[in-house]
């Protein structure tokens, strides 16, 4: 019966994942909730023990499928799986929830006539035996070329070569940071002799397109809103890891392995960009629309050389109306109202705000091909992507338009590329690099010559 249940949920799970292109592979994580039932069961343990932990495991495995299996596309290590598990609170449960029963029920559907049949005691000995298997199977795909083409990845079982460097990195040592040796923004101020108003702007998925008429046609709403006030310069920076790391890589010139948080961790960040300006008599403020826990960033923050740090329950505290974003993955602040406090701090002194947006983060509402242009339009979840993509960048040109006091510079770059589910969605962005845009105040005895999208597109370092 343990094995039974074990294949009925991978089975709910490839049924879940058909149509999005991928190639499915048998999770042996899944392998945890029969596992714990045939101990309690054993034990004698109450039925409600019993169910309730099976369910706890179940959800457990669904949220590491999450973490990881789409993020292994974009080079997400295990490592980064205790920082997300941190931050449970942020999580889509909306999505794992619904998911871990469905695949419960599946389960239960397909095994219960089996188990009513057996007269022996629930057995467990075929499953260690099918896990050995897929452990030997596993090892053996991780060294191929055909690992790359697969969705699957066991955080029992994942592939030792590749991945289990990582992941000792981060779980024995804590976390370490190495020195990112390619552009970044770090790299792009003058640290001698930077610019008074600075916005740093880490645009959640913001992924390289690998078609200029996609570039253009995502940042256009930008373009357009900001009408000439500012020079646009693009390119691309390569990217590692998740969504903190692309923070530390823009922030610090720093490749950032394990969990931030980790003393040693923090007491290197001191040498981040915010740190050396607020030496230099900057003021330094980090606002961003989840909760300070995920990632750890109440401590990040601050260890990067952040003054304040402005988080959900800080943003809505101050303005009533900040309330959870309708049609995101996470229970938090708008871009928009995000974007209005962080323009809102220049005030002509020497500043250097940084903005983590949230409202694109994966997964999206999918949106009807025929809402979204044609160049859009292939996929529902890559239409539902651009279009919350393309709002949030119309909401921070419109937002610099309007400011009363217009940061000198701004830079905007991408955290990591979308980890769609879909195959098709996928290959429209470079799994290797993200976009980043510079945008440099005008003086105002310069003509103001709009921008637009194409131009700024056409000047993508490939």
């Amino acid at each position: 019966m343990a094995i039974s249940i074990f294949l009925a949920m991978n089975l709910v799970r490839v049924a879940l994942l058909s149509g999005t292109g991928e190639a499915t592979y048998f999770q042996a994580d899944y392998a945890l909730p029969p596992i714990f039932l045939w101990a309690a069961l054993r034990l004698r343990a109450p039925r409600w023990f019993a169910a309730i932990g099976t369910f706890l495991l179940s959800l457990l495995a669904v949220c590491c499928d999450a973490v990881l299996v789409i993020g292994r596309r974009f080079r997400w290590g295990p490592d980064a799986l205790p920082q997300y598990l941190q931050g449970y609170q942020d999580l889509p449960w909306s999505v794992i929830v619904p998911t871990a029963a469905l695949l419960l029920a599946g389960a239960a559907l397909v095994s219960l006539p089996l188990g009513l049949k057996r007269r022996r005691p629930f057995a467990l000995w075929p499953l260690p035996t099918l896990l050995v298997v897929l452990l030997a199977i596993d090892t053996q795909i991780g060294t191929s070329r055909f690992r790359d083409g697969t969705a699957g990845i066991n955080l029992i079982t994942t592939a030792i070569p590749s991945i289990a460097p990582i992941y000792l990195n981060g779980a024995v040592q804590g976390g370490s940071l190495q020195t990112f040796h390619r552009k970044t923004m770090y790299s792009d101020v003058d640290r001698h002799n930077p610019p008074p108003q600075i916005l740093s702007i880490s645009l959640e998925s913001f992924g390289l397109a690998r078609e200029p008429n996609r570039r253009a046609a995502l940042i256009e709403p930008l373009i357009r809103e900001l009408g000439g006030l500012y020079k646009v310069e693009q390119g691309a920076h390569d990217y590692f890891g998740a969504t903190l790391q692309g923070e530390v890589r823009e922030l610090c010139g720093e490749r950032l392995f394990g969990n931030a948080a980790q003393d040693g961790v923090l007491r290197q960040l001191s040498q981040c960009l915010p740190s050396q300006l607020r030496r230099r008599g900057y003021d330094t403020v980090a606002l961003h629309g989840n909760g300070g826990r995920f990632y750890s960033r109440w401590a990040v923050y601050p260890a990067m050389g952040f003054r304040q740090s402005f988080f959900y329950d800080d943003l809505a505290a101050a303005d009533p109306a900040v309330t959870a974003c309708p049609e995101t993955a996470f229970n938090a602040a708008c871009d928009e109202r995000v974007y209005s406090r962080a323009i809102g701090l220049f005030d002509g002194q020497k500043r250097f705000v940084h903005v983590m947006t949230l409202d694109s983060h994966l997964p999206v509402l999918d949106a009807e091909p025929g809402s979204c242009s044609s160049i859009f339009a292939e996929n529902s979840s890559l239409c539902g992507y651009a279009k919350l993509l393309q709002r949030s960048l119309a909401q921070l040109g419109l937002a610099l338009h309007n400011a009363k006091v217009q940061p000198d510079v701004v830079f905007i770059y991408g955290d990591h590329a979308p980890p769609f589910a879909s195959e098709l969605a996928r290959k429209v962005f470079s799994a290797e690099a993200v976009p980043y845009l510079i945008l440099r105040k005008r003086n105002p005895d310069q003509d103001r010559q709009p921008s637009t999208a194409n131009d700024a597109a056409a000047r993508v370092v490939q």
